[in-house]
């Protein structure tokens, strides 16, 4: 993996993979992110700083990392495998918010079509030490939520939080 910074110090991390396409990433992270404006975002938003992560789905999909000068952390996943680049620069999150399409027995599909299992998901929040989790974009193959859900876990943080289409 390489990083690279832009003049906004805004940091892109690109995978091997995904190389090919930074350049255009490059430049698109350099046209959309103005210094200026991105300064008066963080000051409305109470924003200590944002960082856009290249995760491993397809190319040019992002996680989104924002911190806030009361000092906690949001962590946003998106659509991706499991990402060393995403829990590095999320380490410590107040909350993380990652995708969990596939049950760990269909781990395959996860691999072919990019995307996590419950249990890799929530390997993810450990990992970065999330202090809570937000599982969301489950297939609708599933008639009910996938199995592994770790409904007993202690303490009560450790108990991921479910996002579910269509719940009230």
């Amino acid at each position: 993996d390489s990083t690279i910074s832009n003049s906004s110090q805004q940091k892109l991390v690109a995978h091997p993979h995904q190389q090919r396409h930074h350049h255009h990433q490059q430049q698109q992270q350099k046209s959309s992110l103005d210094p200026v404006v991105q300064a008066v975002m963080c000051e409305y938003l109470g924003l200590k700083g944002w960082q856009s992560v290249a995760v491993q789905h397809c190319a040019g999909a992002h996680g989104l990392v924002l911190t806030h000068k009361q000092g906690w952390k949001l962590v946003y996943s998106g659509d991706t495998r499991p990402c060393a680049a995403l829990v590095t620069a999320g380490s410590g999150a107040t909350l993380l918010i990652h995708e969990a399409t596939f049950e760990s027995e269909l781990s395959h599909h996860a691999r072919a079509k990019r995307h996590s299992t419950l249990d890799e998901a929530l390997q993810v929040a450990k990992d970065m030490g999330a202090y809570r989790t937000v599982l969301t974009h489950f297939s609708q193959r599933y008639p009910r939520l996938p199995g592994g859900y770790p409904a007993d876990a202690k303490p009560w943080s450790a108990r991921p939080l479910l996002a579910v289409d269509g719940a009230v």
